[in-house]
């Protein structure tokens, strides 16, 4: 209803609340013609966070903390993550006592509360997996098409730290289906000599078949294990695929042919650069790749010294992204960005020459 005098108007409107949208009010003039008198819109009464703000919706903040409460001298690590089918969080790492840390699992629901319905209020820990009564740590994780939980990590055994594969069923305990009714499997020394064997990633092929990669000694080291938690002999050697001296994996992916990407670094110290593989379904070094199987990078940050990858992904077109750190000329050490093209070379176009490297300030080199 409207109600005019010569120099007011005045308009109620049907009750209206947030987020319902624009209300106009018109008025009608004497030769029959409408004018727009106002326009106003009511918003939602909470507002959405942009894209990179916290999500409040995610544990009233955008994260989340989670404490074991093993004592003063206990610590609590995350390092890796998977979202299953219904959007919750499984998320691996270590927590404990300073000198003997667990495997601690958590799954989070889809707002940031720990799930009750997953083993222990929502926590899973394992320690003495290879039997040194010392730390054991996951450091990634996997969600296999039923739903079960494969983790990848390592445990101290009496002499140094032994390759560790667990699996849970998805209400948080250990499969009994694997690794001959234990739930894990342990691996040590692959290669042939007595050091240090750590998985530090993990991929589920198409056939659900278990890939890990990280180090066996000083050597980059790929394993395969079938879903019962044994080891496939038909891949690479007896099972594993091992690198040359001096070099390590941190980070691997299966394409949509079965290839086999695995990025790291090749060297040491000073001579450090970023290494990535590539091999067939059978752990087979893909010569075509980077023009001998391998493509190695330095000087991302402008240093010559010091580069490595921590992860990778590759994107709809297959070429692979890679994430890590590079030393600049000023000894700084700045995150860097890797693009390659699927045949193994540097992707000019991101940045002009493939590669880019960010200080925390955000200023850029190369």
């Amino acid at each position: 209803m409207v109600v005019a005098s010569a120099d007011t108007i005045v308009c109620k409107t049907p009750a209206l609340s947030a987020g319902s949208g624009a209300v106009d009010v018109r008025i009608e003039l004497p030769d029959g013609s409408e004018t727009l008198l106002a326009a106003a819109f009511l918003p939602s009464a909470v507002a959405t966070p942009r894209l990179g703000e916290l999500d409040p919706t995610f544990g009233g903040v955008g994260y989340v903390t989670h404490d074991l409460g093993t004592g003063a001298r206990s610590y609590d690590h995350l390092l890796g993550l998977a979202i299953d089918a219904q959007d919750r969080i499984v998320a691996v790492g270590y927590g404990g006592p300073l000198a003997n840390g667990d495997l601690v699992v958590r799954r989070f629901l889809p707002d940031g509360s720990l799930d009750s319905g997953f083993a222990r209020g929502g926590v899973f820990s394992h320690d003495d997996a290879a039997g040194g009564a010392r730390a054991d740590r996951g450091t990634s994780v996997a969600i296999d098409d039923q739903g079960r939980i494969v983790i990848a990590g390592y445990s101290r055994g009496t002499a140094d730290d032994d390759l560790v594969v667990w699996r849970l069923d998805p209400s948080g305990a250990l499969d009994a289906s694997f690794a001959n009714g234990q739930g894990f499997l342990v691996d040590r020394d692959a290669s042939g000599t007595p050091g240090a064997d750590q998985g530090l990633a993990l991929a589920l092929d198409a056939q659900g078949r278990i890939l890990v990669a990280g180090r066996s000694d000083d050597r980059m080291a790929l394993w395969r294990f079938l879903p019962s938690g044994q080891r496939d002999v038909l891949f690479g050697s007896g099972g594993v695929v091992l690198g040359a001296a001096g070099t390590y994996a941190r980070a691997l992916a299966v394409d949509s042919q079965g290839a086999i990407v695995v990025a790291g670094r090749i060297g040491t110290g000073a001579a450090m650069d970023l290494a990535v593989w590539r091999y067939d379904g059978d752990g087979i070094a893909d010569a075509s790749f980077g023009g001998q199987g391998f493509f190695s990078h330095d000087s991302a940050a402008g240093g010559s010294s010091t580069d490595q990858a921590y992860a990778l992904a590759l994107d709809p077109i297959g070429r692979i992204v890679i994430s890590g750190s590079s030393r600049s000329a000023s000894n700084t050490t700045q995150a860097a960005v890797w693009r390659l093209l699927p045949n193994g070379a540097l992707d000019a176009s991101l940045d002009g020459d493939g590669a880019v490297a960010l200080e925390v300030s955000g200023s850029s080199s190369n």
